[in-house]
């Protein structure tokens, strides 16, 4: 991908040399709130490079992904927090501009902690005798059962099918998410392409199971996102002030849109996960 915008995007997830060791970011902190974190989502965090450690060259080169598409994401959330900030602050609101400012610093925080973890992974890829050839995940991927699949909220309901939700426009969410992993991912190596989070390539059935536990993830921070956005929306309705309830239709968009297109992706796999869940109780049941 070529421009001036990929361009600014690739000079900007670059480490500074001031950030490479990492020491700068744990002076603030930083490494105590990744470890709260990372316990809060249950994954491994990052540890600096040893000699007697080895990791899987696929599983630093995933993670040093995810990173930059979660690092990229959340500064661009800051910018539109920020934006909502002033509009609110501009239109009198004191309280909702304070609460804008607070989702503004979360997102915020996100970029040092991904900077951070990044300069910890580039430490192990500048070792290559500490690098395997193992797989992406450091713990076996885990087949859920059909029980664990069914919930009665992201099982999808009878009226959805990929056609409905290519009617209602998701393709146009569709384009632009791509649009940004793309843009992201411009400056990667093929080798690390591969372990993109949305690259998947003859997928196993492992694979296809994590793909949807995460769109349940993805899905779920949206929703959270529609609801701290529901004072915003009924107070700017309740005066009424067009420019903030112009600001809610944007960002309402991006939360309701990413949230059909997990559900999409649902309807795409969900028979086949509930298949490969048959067959494996199927064999357990045999033995």
């Amino acid at each position: 991908m070529r421009g001036l915008f990929p361009a600014f995007i690739r000079w900007y997830l670059r480490l500074f040399p001031w950030e490479r060791s990492g020491r700068i970011y744990e002076l603030t902190g930083i490494r105590w709130i990744d470890r709260q974190l990372a316990s809060v989502f249950h994954e491994p965090p990052v540890e600096r490079f040893s000699p007697e450690d080895r990791l899987p060259r696929a599983y630093v080169l995933k993670r040093i992904l995810r990173g930059q598409y979660s690092e990229v994401v959340n500064a661009m959330c800051a910018l539109i927090y920020f934006g909502l900030a002033v509009i609110c602050q501009v239109g009198n609101f004191p309280a909702l501009a304070f609460f804008a400012m607070l989702i503004t610093a979360h997102h915020f925080l996100i970029v040092p902690i991904e900077r951070y973890k990044r300069g910890l992974l580039e430490e192990w890829l500048s070792h290559p005798e500490a690098l395997t050839d193992g797989p992406a995940d450091l713990e076996p991927p885990y087949l859920r059962t059909r029980k664990e699949l069914v919930h009665w909220y992201f099982r999808p309901l009878g009226f959805e099918s990929e056609k409905f939700y290519d009617r209602i426009g998701v393709n146009s969410y569709r384009v632009f998410v791509y649009w940004l992993t793309g843009l992201i991912e411009s400056g990667a190596t093929e080798e690390a392409k591969e372990q993109a989070p949305n690259y998947l390539k003859n997928p196993t059935a492992e694979q296809l199971d994590e793909f949807e536990k995460g769109t349940r993830t993805s899905e779920t921070v949206h929703l959270l996102g529609i609801l701290e956005h529901l004072p915003f929306a009924w107070v700017f309705l309740s005066k009424p002030y067009w420019l903030g309830l112009l600001a809610m239709l944007v960002i309402g968009y991006l939360n309701v849109y990413a949230i059909f297109l997990q559900r999409q992706h649902r309807t795409r796999l969900f028979k086949l996960l509930l298949r490969r869940a048959d067959k494996m109780e199927a064999k357990k049941a045999q033995v």
